[in-house]
């Protein structure tokens, strides 16, 4: 049984349990050989990958099957049909499926059980960090054009979010490389920009927050591609993750060795850049 397994069923356990529970199934597909043309008439190629991402569907009778399939004991069937049935809590972003991809979701629900999120963005304040009228303004810039109506329910994601990760865990901290180009950009104008400013200087005098700006000074850098989150969990059998966007979308890597690059590349950023209290305009 894993940490997450042994833990209560709210809703930041529920997060770990969907992915532990995805973890197992796919390691039981694994070990039975079977494919995923072995296993469409429980759902299809891309249902299946979804549930053993540990973002869903999840329900009992799918999770019978698909045990029953890969030769699973009748023990294990039932235990693991039981957790499907405790990863029904409500998620932050459940209301918005329509406006985030799934992967966007599923780092929505990470944020809030990590223990450690360090992240690099060379163009856009981080979401975590946003003021509602930034996020506005960064919204109101999407393409295509979001509605007004849309806009506004994406500001209600980004401060749900915010709270889910700043109301929960004590401890979980937040580490912030940001180009100097965010600071320098007056998104929403410069009433918006100033105030944006404000904002993360004053995060940034929490013991649970460090952010830190890589100067136009600095020169060339390791991550001159793009941006890029870690996550880092307390419970042991919770593997680190990175978080990926770009206009062609968003991805979470699980891979130790992709992880320990990314890893490596924040350590030379965090090295390069300078303390936000350092930074003068």
């Amino acid at each position: 049984m894993t940490g997450a397994e042994r833990a209560g069923a709210g809703p930041d356990h529920a997060v770990t349990l969907r992915r532990s529970l995805g973890r197992r199934l796919r390691a039981l597909r694994n070990e039975s050989g079977k494919t995923y043309a072995d296993v469409v008439h429980v759902g299809s190629r891309q249902k299946i990958m979804r549930i053993e991402k540990g973002e869903g569907p999840f329900k009992a009778p799918d999770i019978r099957e698909l045990c029953r399939l890969y030769g699973t004991s009748p023990a294990e069937t039932e235990e693991l049909a039981g957790l499907a049935l405790r990863t029904k809590e409500e998620r932050i972003w459940d209301d918005y499926t329509d406006l985030l991809p799934g992967s966007f979701g599923t780092l929505v629900d990470l944020e809030v059980t990590a223990n450690q999120i360090c992240t690099y963005q060379p163009d856009v304040m981080p979401g975590l960090l946003q003021t509602p009228d930034y996020a506005r303004a960064v919204f109101d810039a999407s393409s295509p054009p979001l509605s007004k109506e849309d806009i506004e329910r994406m500001v209600i994601v980004r401060t749900q979010r915010q709270q889910g990760v700043f109301g929960g865990h004590a401890d979980a901290r937040i580490q912030a490389v940001l180009n100097e180009a965010v600071l320098a950009r007056q998104v929403g104008g410069l009433d918006v920009a100033s105030a944006q400013l404000a904002h993360v200087r004053e995060l940034n005098t929490s013991e649970r927050v460090n952010i830190r700006v890589l100067t136009y000074a600095s020169g060339a850098h390791a991550s001159m591609r793009g941006s890029f989150t870690l996550l880092e969990f307390a419970d042991p059998d919770e593997p680190s993750v990175v978080y990926v966007e770009s206009p062609a979308g968003a991805r979470l890597i699980e891979k130790p060795v992709q992880y320990a690059s990314h890893q490596a590349v924040f350590k030379s950023l965090t090295e390069q850049s300078i303390p936000l209290e350092d930074y003068a305009p």
